[in-house]
C-alpha cells in the first residue's frame, strides 16, 4: 500500500522549523555573549554602538562632528602611591576607584571612553546625545570628588584626583585599522580638557572647567577664577575656573589668588 507523501513532508517541516529556531536562538545568544564580553572592556553605550554597526555592516573608519563635553580625571601623587605598594595592590586599588567612579559616570549618562594608567576620560554627547551635557559632566565630577574623599576617610589609600572639563566641537568616531578599532574623539575641545588636569590648574580634589563649559551651567554655580592657560596649537589663552559646587547662588567673582596673577603675567609675557 502506497504511503501518502504528506506523511513524509510534515515531519520534515517540523524538524526544519525546530532547527531554524535553534539556529536563531543560538545566534541571539552569541550576540548577547559578545555584548557582555565586549562590555567588560568598553562602556555599554559604545559596545551597543559598535555591535549595532557591525551587524548592519556599517562599522568603518571615520567619524562625525559633534558638540561634546569631555572630562579627564587624573590621579594626584600616583608616583608616590605606586612606590609605596606592590603592583598587584596598586592595580587592586586603581580598579576599586575606577569601579566606583564608573558607577557615578553611568548615573549621569556619561560614556567612559578610555583609561590610561592613572587617568580616565569620559564623554557626554558621543556616541549618544545627552541633554544638559555640561551640567551633567560637572555634577558627575563633583560627586566623584566627594566619593573619593569619603573613600580616603574610610581608610582607603591616600588617593586624590584632579578633574578637567571642557565643552566644544570634536570629530568622534572609530580610529585604527579594521579588526582593531577604538572609539575616540579628536579635536581642540579634548586637548583643552586634558590640559585642565595639569597639576597647576586642577589640584588635589579640585574640578576645573573652561569658559565654554561654565557658560552652560547657569547661575547656580560657585566658582573660583583660575586665570588662563596656554594650550598647544592655540593662539589665545583659555580662561578657566574651579567649580566648588552647583545649586549655589552665584556671588560676585572673588579676587584671583596670587598664583593666578602670576599665571596671567606669564601668559601675557608669552604673547
Amino acid at each position: 500500500m502506497e504511503v501518502p507523501s504528506i506523511a513524509y513532508v510534515i515531519p520534515a517541516v517540523f524538524w526544519w522549523v525546530i532547527l531554524l529556531g535553534y539556529l536563531l536562538l543560538e545566534e541571539q545568544f552569541a550576540v548577547a555573549r559578545t555584548r557582555v564580553t565586549f562590555g567588560r572592556f568598553v562602556t555599554p553605550s559604545i559596545a551597543r554602538t559598535i555591535m549595532d554597526r557591525e551587524e548592519a555592516g556599517k562599522l568603518a573608519l571615520g567619524g562625525e562632528e559633534k558638540r561634546v563635553t569631555v572630562l579627564f580625571g587624573d590621579i594626584r601623587g600616583f608616583t608616590t602611591l605606586s612606590e609605596g605598594m606592590g603592583p598587584s595592590d596598586l592595580l587592586h586599588h586603581l580598579n576599586r576607584y575606577f569601579d566606583g567612579m564608573v558607577d557615578i559616570v553611568n548615573r549621569y549618562e556619561g560614556t567612559v571612553n578610555k583609561y590610561n594608567g592613572d587617568n580616565i576620560m569620559v564623554l557626554w554627547g558621543a556616541p549618544l546625545e545627552v541633554k544638559d551635557q555640561a551640567r551633567k559632566a560637572v555634577e558627575c565630577a563633583l560627586e566623584m570628588q566627594r566619593w573619593i574623599v569619603s573613600e580616603r576617610e574610610r581608610g582607603g589609600p591616600d588617593v586624590s584626583f584632579g578633574f578637567g572639563i571642557n565643552t566644544g566641537r570634536v570629530v568622534a568616531g572609530f580610529l585604527g585599522a579594521k579588526g582593531r578599532m577604538e572609539y575616540t574623539v579628536i579635536g581642540d575641545a579634548a586637548n583643552i580638557a586634558s590640559r585642565l588636569t595639569s597639576r597647576d590648574i586642577a589640584r588635589r580634589d579640585q574640578v576645573a572647567c573652561s569658559g565654554e563649559t561654565l557658560g552652560e551651567l547657569g547661575e547656580d554655580v560657585e566658582t573660583v577664577d583660575l586665570g588662563a592657560i596656554l594650550v598647544k596649537g592655540r593662539a589665545e589663552p583659555v580662561p578657566c575656573w574651579q567649580i566648588n559646587r552647583l545649586g549655589a547662588i552665584r556671588s560676585p567673582r572673588p579676587a584671583p589668588a596670587p598664583d593666578v596673577a602670576i599665571r596671567r603675567a606669564a601668559v601675557a609675557g608669552y604673547h
